[in-house]
């Protein structure tokens, strides 16, 4: 998976707030079936279904039962259903 653009809330999951205007690998993602991204926030789904999230964490938009943002990709404990 490839991101780049503005990073200042870590929405590009490089590990940094660092801007890259050019396509940049996420070195922690890899299986990518599905993603969403916002203005300062991005998900990610596998194939085996796991969910991944990083970026602007206010209000716990990331789902991570935290408030801060994540510069990475960090998995998401999903509720069985």
């Amino acid at each position: 998976m490839f991101a780049w653009g503005s990073n200042a809330s870590g929405e590009l999951g490089l590990g940094n707030t660092s801007a890259t205007s050019t396509p940049t690998v996420i070195p922690t993602l890899s299986d990518i079936v599905a993603i969403a991204a916002g203005d300062t926030h991005s998900l990610a789904v596998t194939g085996s279904g796991q969910l991944h999230a990083w970026g602007a964490n206010g209000s716990s938009r990331l789902g991570d039962g935290t408030t801060a943002n994540r510069t990475s990709p960090v998995l998401i404990n999903l509720p069985d259903v």
